[in-house]
């Protein structure tokens, strides 16, 4: 039976290792350094280096809002098995403008502003509509499904 020819790596042969100074000079010797700002188009930046750190003068997301599809209501409520009126609508751009009250859920997309008081989302495929209300299938913890403003990106940063 015939073996294989495999290629060596080199790692297998007797071979000195460098010593730190040496191997860390040799690096710092290929590197070039970058003298003054250049100020090109998007297009063109490829493969270059900023002059200095871009901050966001903004919070990412800006405002609590919806991860899913859903119902947004008091985790207090969301127990399997409780029915709940859905109370009105927070869609994106067009927020609910009152507070949920407890024993009430509103109904919410994706992206969409948090209203007061609601501190979970139950996603749709979670509940069963019963004309203007829902009946929950499962359990629902404060924070479920919610995207805090600043999560991604705080201001600043």
């Amino acid at each position: 039976m015939n073996k294989p020819v495999v290629a060596s790596c080199g790692c297998d042969e007797d071979t000195a290792a460098l010593e730190f100074t040496t191997a860390r000079n040799k690096i710092l010797g290929t590197v070039v350094r970058v003298e003054g700002e250049e100020r090109v188009p998007l297009h063109v930046a490829l493969q270059r280096r900023l002059a200095w750190d871009v901050c966001s003068p903004h919070a990412v997301p800006g405002y609590d809002n919806s991860a899913m599809d859903g119902y947004a209501l008091h985790a207090v409520d969301a127990v399997k098995g409780t029915c709940l009126p859905c109370v009105g609508a927070s869609l994106a751009g067009h927020p609910y403008d009152r507070a949920v009250g407890v024993g009430e859920c509103v109904r919410i997309m994706t992206g969409a502003v948090m209203p007061d008081g609601a501190d979970c989302v139950v996603m749709q495929e979670r509940v069963t509509v019963n004309g203007d209300s829902i009946i929950l299938q499962r359990q629902a913890l404060p924070g479920d499904h919610v995207r805090y403003a600043g999560e991604d990106l705080q201001a600043g940063t």
